[in-house]
């Protein structure tokens, strides 16, 4: 059952190493910044250019947990989708964990600079 879950080709296996490792990246990219930034942080500003929202440093460790969980659920999913023989399915999948976390390293760099 577990060889029919691996993915049969390069395309796959490339997909999930790309998502642990841009798991890996916001994690690292966070914990590099961290004891540098300020304790509370503007996370939204209002249409004037006024802060509309602040928050503590430690709400930025959200970014990086939304990425893992996209990573983990797709992959298990995708994995799944693979014994099924449903390989494109299963792309799509890691394809759009690979995007959430793009979108995730994208917001964390804009709210630490």
């Amino acid at each position: 059952v577990l060889g029919r879950m691996a993915p049969s080709d390069r395309l796959g296996a490339w997909l999930l190493l790309g998502g642990m490792v841009g798991v890996l990246v916001l994690f690292g990219v966070l914990m590099i910044s961290f004891p540098n930034l300020p304790e509370v942080l503007t996370v939204r500003y209002n249409s004037a250019g006024s802060p509309a929202e602040v928050r503590e440093k430690s709400a930025l460790y959200r970014l990086p947990i939304i990425g893992l969980l996209a990573w983990g659920i797709n992959g298990v999913a995708g994995l799944l989708l693979m014994a099924r023989r449903q390989a494109m399915a299963a792309y799509m999948l890691w394809g759009g964990a690979l995007v959430v976390q793009i979108f995730s390293l994208l917001a964390l760099v804009s709210l630490i600079t």
